[in-house]
């Protein structure tokens, strides 16, 4: 029996064919989540200034390294800046700053919101009263 070349070019293509499944390549494309979150400022008489600390705790569910960008938007009545943090280590990020540096004054009412990025750009924000 002769079996065409058509059926046999389409079984041969199946036999040969990959399969993939696209079910485990999915992007979560899930948030960061800022866990923790703390600003605090002292007197440090060494400067004879003041110095601001800003702390944050941001966990994502597919590790810390697709954490990009943490930052502290500042409010007083109006938008007074944007302080940025650096990463310090599993999800911590942290930034000490002179307060002569920044747009703050220790022991001023601020309305403070910090933003966390991740490399897809999802991001989550958190506001944050200052510790004195």
């Amino acid at each position: 029996m002769r079996i065409p070349n058509t059926i046999l070019s389409v079984s041969l293509f199946l036999l040969t064919s990959c399969y993939i499944d696209y079910k485990a390549h999915d992007q979560h494309n899930e948030s960061p989540r800022i866990q923790d979150a703390e600003a605090a400022c002292w007197w440090n008489p060494t400067y004879q200034d003041y110095v601001w600390s800003f702390d944050v705790l941001v966990s994502h569910p597919d590790g810390s390294s697709e954490i990009s960008d943490v930052f502290v938007d500042i409010y007083q009545l109006s938008y007074l800046g944007t302080l940025y943090l650096s990463p310090d280590f599993a999800g911590y990020w942290r930034l000490v700053i002179d307060e002569r540096e920044t747009p703050l004054w220790c022991g001023d009412f601020y309305e403070m919101e910090v933003v966390a990025y991740d490399w897809d750009g999802n991001w989550d924000a958190l506001g944050l009263s200052p510790d004195y």
